[in-house]
């Protein structure tokens, strides 16, 4: 054979090889990318709706639905997800490759002042020098109307 042959021969089954690695180091990349479903609960096990669920330092996020569940698209392993509502601690977990988080946030308790809504804002209700009147969501129940406003 001739050497000129024998060199193109190896050319070509270097440049495959190489294809072939290359092909396989895309495939790796893309498998380390992945969809990351889960459920999020109370303490007591109580679904939670409405739960911010995002990947920490970017604006990729979704909700959770009204059954507590969530399914968000995740680049790596190494992303993070939070989980954020108010009136419960902010909590975080590591994807680590895993397709299914479950997570159970905690109830913040938080003391709170009595507030009071007013027209033009809201006003600690010791700094009112008006009347107020409250109404018990028991009342608003038991009214049928067709709206909250007209209940009220």
């Amino acid at each position: 054979m001739d050497i000129k042959l024998l060199k193109l021969i190896r050319t070509n089954i270097l440049r495959k090889i190489i294809t072939a690695a290359f092909i396989c180091g895309c495939s790796v990349s893309l498998y380390s990318q992945g969809k990351i479903t889960g459920k999020v609960s109370d303490e007591s096990g109580t679904s939670i709706a409405g739960v911010s669920v995002v990947i920490k330092g970017t604006n990729v996020g979704v909700s959770t639905g009204t059954d507590g569940s969530y399914s968000i698209n995740t680049t790596g392993a190494d992303n993070v997800l939070v989980f954020s509502l108010m009136g419960f601690t902010t909590h975080e977990a590591v994807a680590g490759g895993r397709t299914v988080i479950n997570v159970t946030l905690v109830e913040e308790s938080e003391k709170l002042d009595e507030v009071v809504v007013v027209g033009y804002g809201t006003q600690k209700k010791v700094n009112l020098t008006g009347s107020v009147s409250s109404i018990s969501a028991a009342k608003i129940e038991n009214r049928s109307t067709p709206n909250l406003s007209s209940s009220l």
